[in-house]
């Protein structure tokens, strides 16, 4: 039983977010198991041989100097992303070039961890769905998104031998939303778990991140790109009703990129007083500001999971969420729920997680919770399982 796997990796190929962070954690595990043969990396014309994946997935332990840099941002790319139809021009150029290659790696198992898999593949896949929010909140997409997924996912999801998704909750949302008019392939939950840095930190590193970020002793955490479905207008709205004193106690530390139309929350973060806003922070920094903050929030209306919830109880901080079956799953009863759309609930547990640590020592809030250090070695294994029924 041979397992070879020919992995879509263009979302490492930026900086990367959550679906990026999910594919990248586990194929490092995927490459280094004995179990797998052999692992190929593609990104459109690009393709990475296994030596290759692993001196970029590995860059600390390699002395090989690969030109796999980021691609820049320059302004061909910006004017591109207004071409019109630019996605279906992008994924049939992939396409054909996969097709032209693809006798090659016919015994390979095609893994399409991004919604995608090349159009002219006719062999074994893994298609990953992590989320629908394009069908139950498709005002907080971009238009040419949208249309992209209602259009190109169903048929993709019927190509697909095995479909996996990264959590329960989403497993019944694409029976339920796809299932109505599609024959599904099996579907297999692999969930994200918690990166490799955020085990054993470093009391000096920890006030080294203090003083880089200039943070206050105390403050409030929310972490995400900045975009309408992760609702940091409601939050930030939410965050101004508190009293005054409680702001200049407990300052609201936002973390993440600008995203689609992040417009409306910068404006309202410089109406609000006490509120820093830190842009990106890199990977290696962030474990320790989920453990320097006294709480940390993450109200999104829709996720598929959300890892910054995992994350931040993994450091032992409590979390306040949204009441959704994904976020709820990902906290796993430890986390205060909200109704995300009730900016009054927001305020609320804000307001009631400040009396609390106020009432508290230094020594910390709470203690860290066994079920959120699950390892990424534990995921592959839900990987494997899948790969080697497939390989048979």
């Amino acid at each position: 039983m041979s397992i070879k796997l020919l992995v879509d990796i263009c979302p490492l190929l930026r900086r990367r977010t959550g679906v990026g962070n999910y594919i990248f954690y586990l194929l490092r595990e995927l490459i280094c198991d004995k179990r797998v043969d052999d692992v190929v990396g593609i990104c459109g014309a690009k393709i990475l041989n296994r030596q290759q994946l692993l001196a970029f997935l590995f860059p600390e332990k390699s002395n090989v100097q690969e030109a796999l840099t980021l691609p820049k941002s320059g302004g061909v790319k910006k004017v591109l992303k207004h071409v019109p139809y630019i996605r279906e021009l992008n994924g049939y150029w992939q396409s054909v070039l996969l097709y032209h290659r693809q006798r090659r790696y016919q015994d390979y198992i095609f893994w399409g961890g991004n919604y995608a898999i090349p159009q002219f593949w006719h062999y074994k896949s893994i298609l990953t769905i992590h989320d629908l929010s394009h069908i139950h909140y498709p005002d907080c997409h971009p238009v040419d998104r949208v249309r992209f997924l209602n259009k190109y996912l169903p048929a993709t999801v019927q190509r697909a031998t095995v479909i996996t998704v990264v959590s329960s909750a989403t497993a019944l949302d694409v029976n339920k939303s796809l299932g109505k008019s599609l024959v599904l392939p099996p579907i297999f939950v692999v969930s994200p778990a918690v990166g490799e840095h955020f085990y054993n930190l470093s009391v000096t590193q920890e006030a080294l991140i203090c003083a880089k970020y200039s943070l206050p002793k105390r403050f409030i955490l929310s972490v995400g790109t900045f975009e309408p479905r992760k609702n940091f207008m409601r939050l930030l709205d939410a965050y101004a009703g508190l009293p005054e004193a409680s702001r200049r106690a407990y300052p609201l530390v936002l973390v993440g990129e600008q995203g689609w139309l992040a417009d409306d929350i910068l404006r309202r973060i410089e109406s609000v007083e006490n509120v820093r806003w830190l842009g990106y922070v890199p990977e290696e920094d962030v474990p320790y500001l989920y453990k320097l903050a006294h709480v940390f929030v993450y109200v999104s209306l829709f996720e598929g999971f959300g890892m910054p919830i995992l994350e931040a109880l993994s450091v032992g901080t409590p979390v306040i969420t949204s009441n959704r079956g994904a976020m709820q799953e990902a906290a796993g009863g430890l986390a205060r729920l909200v109704t995300p759309e009730n900016t009054e609930e927001i305020r609320l547990a804000l307001a009631e997680y400040i009396t609390f640590t106020n009432i508290l020592d230094d020594s910390g809030m709470a203690s860290v919770a066994p079920q959120h250090r699950v390892t990424w070695a534990a995921r592959k294994e839900d990987m494997i399982n899948i790969l080697q029924c497939m390989s048979i």
